[in-house]
């Protein structure tokens, strides 16, 4: 049965609307993987004797506001790769420090490779999009593109949620560091959403390779009865 024009319009505006909320999704997924990249991910508090204080930790760096017997003293930020976990750093020398060290640089990878997944996933979703809402009939190149995006989300998932729980280790590997269920930063709490908005690239896209899937197998069987009508002709 031949598909009308007005049936080949509706149905390219549908996919054209899928597509586009899986790009507004994956624009949303990246910036909130930049925002766990750069943003404070908890709470830090520092008790020595007479010196006490308490600030927010991110990737890279702790900044604290301490105080001596009451006094406060001038707001300190020190980086996390020189100033402690360096060849000299202040806790690099103790194993509990070591370990805190090593899960910081595990986040700091598993978030970059976030940020780096939601990149891709972005130029394949926006390419796949426009060539849907062009009307392109061949079924294959978008084929591609759907799984490629949907396998980006999946490692997309892997990546936040292994930050994640690393990030909630750091209780237990240091006193000092407060845990994210309790005061949670901007970064975590972005890391988290990131993979609920992944999640949903992930089915959205999973459905639309599906769809592909089907209509480049429906697409195949005409064509052969075309070429077999010419060359019976």
């Amino acid at each position: 049965m031949a598909t009308s024009p007005e049936q080949k319009g509706t149905t390219s505006s549908r996919v054209c609307c899928t597509g586009s909320i899986t790009c507004l999704l994956i624009s949303i997924s990246t910036v909130f993987a930049i925002v766990g990249l750069v943003a404070p991910w908890g709470a830090a508090s520092l008790h020595a004797s007479v010196l006490s204080g308490q600030g927010t930790f991110t990737l890279w760096q702790v900044t604290i506001a301490s105080s001596v017997v009451g006094f406060k003293l001038p707001q300190s930020t020190i980086s996390i790769e020189d100033g402690l976990c360096g060849g000299s750093g202040a806790i690099s020398w103790t194993a509990e420090g070591h370990e805190v060290c090593d899960t910081f640089g595990k986040m700091r990878v598993l978030t970059i490779l976030s940020v780096l997944t939601c990149l891709l996933g972005l130029g394949c979703s926006i390419a796949k999009c426009l060539k849907e809402c062009r009307g392109d009939d061949r079924h294959m190149k978008p084929l591609g593109l759907a799984a490629a995006t949907a396998l980006l989300a999946a490692l997309t998932v892997v990546f936040a949620a292994a930050a994640l729980a690393e990030a909630a280790s750091l209780s237990q590997e240091s006193p000092q560091i407060d845990g994210l269920a309790q005061k949670p930063g901007a970064g975590s709490i972005c890391m988290g959403l990131l993979v609920l908005s992944a999640l949903a690239v992930l089915v959205l896209e999973s459905r639309a390779a599906c769809r592909l899937r089907q209509a480049s197998r429906d697409v195949e069987p005409k064509a052969n009865t075309v070429a077999s009508g010419e060359v019976a002709v």
